[in-house]
């Protein structure tokens, strides 16, 4: 309980609801909220757990492509008057691309079609905004998202997910949310460490801008030796590679010699799309960066990846 009053001050909201994970948590408030005759709206780079949320609702779903405010416009005009329950769901940090969600648009957008919105801020929180508390804080709509989802798995280091709202949607959701309902509670150590975190994020924000300069400086460097980083603007930076083989052999080398990466290729994108995801931690030292940098230089080159 001390966890979720936390949580909803941070991100000023009335209440919180707790999952044992960050995958259970997006089925179970998306399957709770909607239902057949509804129509969840994703974007195409959502996360599985949303898709799975939203199969298992029974609600119609359809897909706008990624990002992309005009497709998501013809959407949401072509909806039959009928169909009152309108969920727009999107990440607002994207997973494999680490780009974010134009909130800014999604709302208006929203407002005008009277569809309501959630946005699952997994990678955002703790990173994105002027103050860590994601991607609404950093489009100035925290107040106008409707379901805001997040994990402890991310930034905070832990495990479970969250969702914060008003009063009436976690009343709600504590008795609907079956991932909820029929789950065991988190680990108290889990939550205590979750707690420690937004203390720290509330209390110091050096912390916040520490991780950002280190954001930097790696993304920058790996641009300057010209690898590929798409338009990531969070803590993910993908190194987009293209070739599956040439993929697994420049993540392997890298291992090898001491750097770890996510390997990411289909079904999670596309196979011309395949890549490394690099994830940028406020712990690693310049040094430890120039010592990354200098090894993705030297494999790179080796396996073909640049020049």
């Amino acid at each position: 309980m001390e966890l979720e009053q936390t949580l909803a001050a941070f991100l000023g909201k009335e209440d919180t609801i707790l999952f044992p994970s960050g995958y259970s948590g997006n089925v179970g408030v998306i399957s709770a909220l909607c239902g057949p005759g509804d129509v969840i709206i994703n974007d195409a780079a959502n996360h599985a757990s949303i898709f799975d949320g939203a199969r298992l609702s029974g609600a119609e779903i359809k897909v706008y492509l990624h990002r992309n405010m005009t497709h998501l416009e013809r959407i949401l005009r072509r909806l039959p008057d009928g169909v009152k329950g309108r969920l727009i769901v999107t990440d607002g940090v994207f997973s494999m691309d680490g780009d974010l969600a134009p909130l800014d648009r999604i709302i208006p957008l929203a407002r005008k079609y009277g569809a309501r919105v959630m946005v699952d801020d997994a990678h955002g929180i703790g990173v994105v905004g002027p103050t860590g508390r994601g991607t609404p804080e950093h489009f100035r709509c925290l107040d106008q998202v409707d379901v805001l989802y997040g994990t402890l798995s991310k930034a905070p280091g832990g495990v479970g997910g969250y969702c914060v709202g008003s009063a009436d949607l976690i009343r709600y959701l504590r008795l609907y949310a079956r991932t909820f309902f029929f789950s065991t509670a988190l680990p108290a150590p889990v939550v205590a460490g979750a707690l420690e975190v937004f203390r720290l994020l509330m209390e110091d924000p050096g912390i916040h801008r520490d991780l950002w300069r280190k954001v930097h400086y790696l993304r920058t460097g790996l641009q300057e030796l010209g690898f590929e980083t798409g338009e990531s603007e969070s803590a993910i930076i993908p190194v987009i590679v293209g070739d599956e083989d040439r993929l697994a052999l420049f993540q392997n080398e890298l291992r090898h010699r001491g750097v770890f990466t996510n390997l990411v290729t289909y079904p999670a994108v596309r196979r011309k799309e395949c890549r490394l995801r690099v994830n940028v931690m406020r712990t690693l030292t310049f040094e430890d960066m120039d010592r990354a940098l200098t090894i993705f230089g030297a494999v790179g080159r080796e396996c073909g990846v640049i020049h």
